[in-house]
């Protein structure tokens, strides 16, 4: 089984259901460090609406978040969810705000591969 992660009918990930419900649960317990709201809808017959603005400002705010952070289990812990967030903005059509180049280094090697469909 697994779960869609769409922006209106454009699946922008597809992951197995308890790595699907991982990210949701994520995502919410997260969005503190940034005091915006995620932009990911509830759950509705294993599907997960992205709201593309409220996400998209959620997502850069970590990445301000994350380019910020000196502490690096903060970093450890939420660059993978920030590479996984910026593949599905990517695969929406969305332009990330540029990373510097280090921290763009960093995502990618916490990510250490790419993100399956």
């Amino acid at each position: 089984m697994s779960q869609y992660f769409q922006v209106g009918d454009q699946v922008v990930w597809n992951p197995a259901l308890g790595v699907g419900e991982l990210y949701a649960r994520m995502a919410e317990a997260i969005a503190p460090l940034v005091d915006v709201p995620t932009g990911v809808g509830p759950v509705v017959a294993d599907e997960y609406q992205l709201d593309l603005p409220v996400f998209q400002t959620f997502v850069e705010s970590l990445i301000q978040r994350f380019e910020k952070a000196t502490h690096s289990e903060l970093r450890g812990m939420t660059g993978g969810f920030i590479a996984t967030s910026v593949v599905m903005l990517e695969r929406s059509g969305v332009q990330v705000a540029p990373l510097t180049d280090d921290h763009l280094i960093a995502l990618r090697a916490i990510a250490g591969r790419k993100m399956a469909t």
